[in-house]
């Protein structure tokens, strides 16, 4: 048996990166937004300064034209979170689920099904991390059989979900209500377990929408694979700040976490 070639990426580190993003965005909304109640547009712009200068400071080497792509891309999206909480259009999630029908064509069935046990796995499980993790593994498994044309999206979308499962299972409480200062002020969620596996598939979201939104449109190989790593990385870490603040800081705020699909 011929040996499998040289991994073109070390995939894990996309959800390692992606977790020390929200760290920072958190202590900078933290250290910016003053002691005063402050309004979601506001957060929700905090978080998108976080989320850029972030992937700007980690990865200064990379070329102008890698960063403009990078962030417009993070400034659309940003604008899908702040469009719904103006009231212009559908829940962020609905947008999101939009975004993965446009991109379910050109994916694999192979793809696909991986991908989509990951969104169930997060949102079903987030309950009980150690399942999450050992679902995971069996996926992350299947996915390195693949070739890494095919299987690294999915390889990118294991290590944000991974990543991100750990991450929300510990922090989401710094997450809630981070909009309403010191003063307190009403406050949207304070009964019952929060469910954060909602947050956990917006992320994966990110991380497919942006990965396999650049990998078909022919950016790869030309923009490289650590470059398309960071990108996708950066597009997860945004959808996750954007919709921890969408869904756990509005005062009427009862979100169900809905399972995304790529049909």
């Amino acid at each position: 048996m011929a040996p499998q070639k040289e991994a073109p990426f070390d995939f894990n580190s996309i959800g390692v990166s992606h977790n020390k993003g929200l760290e920072y965005s958190l202590n900078f909304i933290n250290t910016n937004r003053g002691t005063d109640k402050i309004s979601l547009p506001q957060l929700l712009k905090l978080n998108k300064a976080a989320s850029i200068e972030y992937i700007l400071k980690t990865y200064p080497n990379l070329s102008e034209s890698n960063r403009v792509t990078i962030i417009s891309k993070m400034e659309s999206l940003n604008q899908v979170f702040i469009k719904n909480v103006d009231g212009r259009t559908n829940d962020a999630a609905d947008e999101m689920q939009a975004m993965l029908d446009q991109i379910s064509p050109n994916l694999t069935a192979t793809q696909k099904n991986h991908i989509n046990n990951i969104f169930s796995t997060v949102v079903n499980l987030d309950y009980d991390i150690n399942a999450i993790q050992a679902s995971l593994n069996s996926i992350e498994s299947q996915a390195n059989a693949l070739p890494y044309e095919e299987g690294g999206i999915v390889l990118a979308a294991v290590s944000v979900a991974r990543n991100s499962s750990y991450y929300w299972n510990e922090n989401i409480d710094s997450w809630v209500n981070v909009g309403f200062g010191d003063g307190g002020g009403n406050i949207p969620r304070t009964e019952g377990p929060i469910r954060w596996g909602g947050v956990a598939a917006a992320d994966v979201a990110g991380a497919v929408i942006m990965g396999g939104g650049l990998k078909l449109l022919g950016l790869i190989p030309e923009i490289g694979w650590a470059a398309w790593g960071i990108a996708t990385g950066g597009y997860a870490l945004l959808a996750s700040g954007g919709a921890a603040l969408v869904y756990y800081n509005q005062p009427s705020s009862t979100h169900t976490s809905v399972v995304p699909n790529i049909p």
